[in-house]
């Protein structure tokens, strides 16, 4: 099986943006460079550069996040994508 791209993870996540589990959406932010900087059990934090985001954790013994947590990661990770091509400009 071949490896997906990070563009095609991100296109994957923008085109079904329910039923998503927190693996889902931890691996894209992987794949663009994100780091975990501190998992709690309440969720965990993610950072790349000056932009960071806060994914909670799905509660109610549901796995699955909601889609406008969803929606908040991928204009997360477009953000800080367009933030480092203009730094590479420079």
């Amino acid at each position: 099986m071949a490896k997906r791209t990070r563009q095609q993870l991100l296109a994957d996540l923008r085109r079904i943006k329910r039923n998503r589990t927190v693996a889902d959406v931890a691996a894209v932010l992987k794949a663009y460079g994100f780091e975990m900087r501190k998992p709690t059990k309440e969720g965990s934090v993610w950072s790349k550069g000056a932009y960071t985001l806060t994914l909670p954790s799905p509660h109610g013994g549901d796995k699955v996040l909601h889609p406008g947590w969803v929606g908040l990661t991928i204009r997360m990770i477009e953000a800080a994508d367009i933030a480092e091509e203009d730094s590479d400009d420079e």
